[in-house]
């Protein structure tokens, strides 16, 4: 399968609140960011692929995705080979939008996913992790996180909700990362966490995201996100 980078151009300027002199993530001048976002899980507890499941008239995977298109000319949806014979996900790519990778390392969660994207697109400077299944995540969250990151020598940096845990699917990736992480696929150590724990690491709080659910795991935490006003 052709895997073209998406075209798509976005010219969005955003506004310091501190004046000082930051690297703004979505400036022209910007480093190269692009983001993958992970769509390629089993999805055994919702019981079928949650990434096209409806929330409010939109498939769970379109509200990342849409974010995605708002910060980057450079998207991708890390998906199994299994997936690509799924219709929905071919019309993903049928836009000069995203491109479709299939995991280099199906079987290995995750990490597998995040080394799939690190491969494709060379080792970035920052690579933007999204999850398919966190539909109540904002852009402006997205740029604090960037901003932090890119303002830092983290190797990652990493989304933590208001009850102070990590959410490593949400995240900011160094290129840096990428042979660690391959050896902890190598040496079937699947976890993200065990990743975090072997590199330099930032957090920042994803303010708002109360009694939400981390990720929509099960059909009871997609009633009770449909049961939230999500933009």
């Amino acid at each position: 399968m052709d895997r073209k980078r998406g075209l798509f151009k976005v010219d969005i300027k955003l506004k310091s609140d501190n004046g000082l002199n930051q690297v703004n993530p979505l400036s022209p001048s910007s480093p190269y960011i692009p983001v993958a976002i992970l769509a390629g899980g089993k999805s055994r507890r919702m019981g079928k692929d949650k990434a096209l499941l409806p929330l409010h008239g939109r498939p769970l995977i379109d509200y990342p995705l849409s974010i995605a298109i708002s910060i980057s000319q450079h998207i991708s949806v890390v998906i199994s080979s299994a997936q690509l014979a799924v219709t929905a996900y071919q019309q993903l790519a049928a836009p000069p939008l995203v491109s479709l990778l299939t995991d280099d390392y199906e079987h290995c969660g995750p990490l597998g996913g995040l080394v799939t994207a690190l491969n494709f697109y060379i080792s970035p400077r920052a690579l933007l992790l999204l999850p398919c299944d966190m539909p109540f995540l904002t852009r402006s969250l997205i740029e604090s996180l960037l901003t932090t990151h890119l303002n830092s020598n983290n190797d990652a940096t990493i989304a933590v909700d208001e009850e102070g845990r990590a959410q490593p699917l949400v995240g900011v990736y160094s290129g840096r990362v990428l042979p660690t992480a391959t050896e902890l696929i190598e040496n079937d150590y699947l976890r993200l966490g065990a990743l975090l724990e072997l590199i330099r690491c930032g957090f920042v709080t994803l303010a708002g995201t109360g009694s939400i659910p981390a990720n929509l795991n099960h059909p009871a935490d997609l009633a009770a996100a449909g049961d939230l006003h999500l933009s």
